[in-house]
């Protein structure tokens, strides 16, 4: 809701956007941007860089002269020859050395491996006995089975069929299970005169319900006034609830003590042309050039369409809120 030249009963107690402060270039600032390149000297073509650190001791003690102990550098090392060497004989002061010449190796004489296969030297004795104290398979004598002269099978005998004492299990015997015959006609609701008397009634039969229209409402935006009657929107249109949202304003004048928050309900995104909520007046704000002071604004609206609204002053810790009782819908 735009205002005329004159007459806005909010004059000095707007509030508006509120954006972060430039840092001028000369100031001394942590952004990285004010920082100057390090000078790092560019090395010569070709030239390495010095090694600072302290030269590595060697393996060998550098204090004596026996020409063994000093080792000739990397690249004056003349290339080892990969010409095999003759046999090697160790001596009785040096230990024996591993080598893949081939007159090293010896000449390999697989043995003829006798039959592992264990001989059975035990004297065996046939026995008369009819069961022996042996495991051998000849001293165990046959097994010998009567011979059956009847057959397995149950013998058949007439007898004459006893009667059941309880009832037959006979298909015959078994009664139909009472089955309930269909409904011929539709049933009745109890109570229909009381039913109708309901906005809704109790039946779930199809015909007990009644259409219900629903009223067409136009999706809004909501969102806070700022100075100069512009919009400032939070909620979109179509805004499913429950949903939650911030926004951090400020002061428009110099060492301004208190400001203003103007809820809309809008159907324009872009104008304040629509529905004030409510508003309420957060003073006790600490006096401070214009654009300074931080006031988080939250709107909160739950599932039930209630609106919450909560003004807080970061620097003075101050903060105030409004319910809005009337219920909200974005959709």
């Amino acid at each position: 809701m735009a205002w005329a030249a004159g007459k806005n009963p909010k004059a000095g107690r707007e509030v508006t956007v509120w954006e972060p402060a430039k840092l001028v270039q000369d100031a001394q600032s942590t952004y990285s941007s004010h920082y100057r390149a390090w000078p790092v000297t560019q090395q010569a073509r070709g030239q390495k860089p010095k090694d600072a650190r302290p030269p590595s001791a060697g393996a060998f003690d550098t204090r004596t002269t026996q020409q063994d102990s000093f080792q000739a550098p990397i690249s004056h090392r003349p290339p080892k020859s990969l010409r095999p060497q003759s046999a090697y004989t160790p001596t009785q002061w040096m230990q024996p050395i591993s080598t893949t010449h081939r007159d090293a190796f010896q000449q390999w004489r697989p043995n003829v491996r006798e039959n592992l296969k264990p001989k059975d030297r035990r004297e065996i004795e046939e026995s008369t006995e009819p069961m022996g104290r042996t495991t051998q398979q000849d001293a165990y004598p046959a097994h010998t089975f009567a011979v059956r002269t009847q057959s397995c099978k149950p013998a058949e005998k007439a007898y004459d069929p006893l009667p059941f004492e309880g009832t037959s299990t006979s298909r015959q015997s078994f009664l139909q299970w009472p089955i309930a015959p269909k409904f011929q006609r539709k049933p009745e609701v109890v109570s229909t005169a009381f039913h109708l008397n309901e906005p809704f009634p109790n039946s779930t039969y199809r015909d007990m319900f009644r259409e219900v229209k629903v009223p067409l409402n136009k999706p809004c935006a909501l969102g806070l006034q700022a100075a100069g009657g512009i919009f400032y929107q939070m909620m979109a249109r179509g805004t499913v609830p429950p949903a939650t949202k911030k926004a951090v304003m400020t002061t428009t004048l110099d060492n301004q003590t208190s400001v203003d928050i103007v809820v809309v309900l809008s159907e324009n995104e872009k104008n304040s042309h629509g529905k004030v909520l409510g508003d309420f007046t957060l003073d006790g704000i600490q006096p401070a050039p214009k654009g300074v002071p931080q006031i988080q604004v939250t709107l909160n609206l739950d599932t039930a369409n209630m609106l919450r609204v909560t003004a807080h002053d970061v620097q003075g810790n101050r903060a105030r809120a409004l319910t809005v009782t009337e219920r909200v819908r974005l959709l």
